[in-house]
């Protein structure tokens, strides 16, 4: 009768304690991103540049956000570990910042000014062509 009652309970324990961990390798939401995002030419803000935070395992989409008319920005909920930001707008080049690693010890990270280069189109040459209407 003892053993039946233990191997229950050892039953039991051992069920509650697989199904309390988290499920499909899900990582906690814990970090907050922030940062200015400006022009490298004349330091004036890049308004609504999209942030994306990528993962640095397999760069999927982790999470993103904008930023806003003065070019700040602050994206929350980022999971732990390792992640690449991914600054872009029209008209700049894209902007990486690898290295950021979030976790309990490290919830907050300031990317403070963060200077995009404008994107150098050179145009090809332009015919014009007028034709003179006869009245």
């Amino acid at each position: 009768m003892r053993l039946r009652a233990f191997l229950f309970l050892s039953g039991l324990f051992c069920f509650t304690f697989l199904y309390a961990q988290p499920g499909s390798g899900e990582r906690p939401k814990i970090g907050t991103l922030t940062g200015h995002v400006i022009s490298g030419i004349n330091e004036s803000p890049v308004p609504y540049a999209k942030i994306f935070l990528l993962s640095a395992r397999d760069s999927s989409i982790l999470t993103g956000g904008l930023a806003d008319s003065l070019g700040n920005f602050v994206i929350s909920e980022i999971p732990a570990g390792p992640s690449i930001a991914k600054i872009t707008s029209f008209g700049f080049e894209p902007l990486f910042v690898d290295s950021l690693f979030f976790n309990e010890k490290q919830t907050r990270i300031d990317l403070g000014n963060l200077n995009m280069l404008t994107t150098a189109n050179q145009l090809g040459e332009v015919d014009i062509v007028y034709e003179k209407q006869e009245v």
